[in-house]
């Protein structure tokens, strides 16, 4: 089964590549990843491209990168991340690929919520009420 990944560079690592944890080949198109930087207003800086054939598992990110499931923009995931999005990655020691894709719906509802209050969103608010 092909997954759906997209790879960012979000600055310049000459010499390095990005790889994502992921051993299978990613079903989306050249177009494909087009239409996603254009649909979530991708900024161009971040440099999407999509996995490399022979990128599996046992591989890591290089500095200066990530990956995104495709699937997890259409469930709230934005670049650039909001600082709420970072502080719950940084407590949680997750790169963003690493969060299921619902967890970013989760996350994305949690901060409508927290807007609508007129709290601030917070990872220790967060952390009150769910467990990473």
């Amino acid at each position: 089964m092909a997954s759906k990944s997209v790879y960012f560079r979000t600055r310049d690592t000459e010499g390095h590549t990005c790889r994502f944890l992921m051993g299978k080949r990613s079903s989306l198109s050249d177009d494909d990843l087009a239409q996603v930087v254009s649909n979530y207003h991708i900024p161009l800086s971040y440099r999407a491209r999509l996995p490399e054939s022979g990128e599996s598992c046992a591989a890591t990110v290089a500095e200066g990168c990530m990956a995104v499931h495709e699937i997890s923009f259409r469930l709230g995931f934005r670049l650039p991340l909001h600082p709420f999005g970072v502080e719950v990655l940084r407590r949680s020691f997750l790169a963003p690929a690493q969060l299921h894709p619902n967890g970013w719906a989760q996350l994305a509802g949690f901060f409508v919520l927290c807007q609508e209050r007129g709290v601030p969103p917070t990872a220790d608010l967060l952390f009150t009420f769910y467990r990473f």
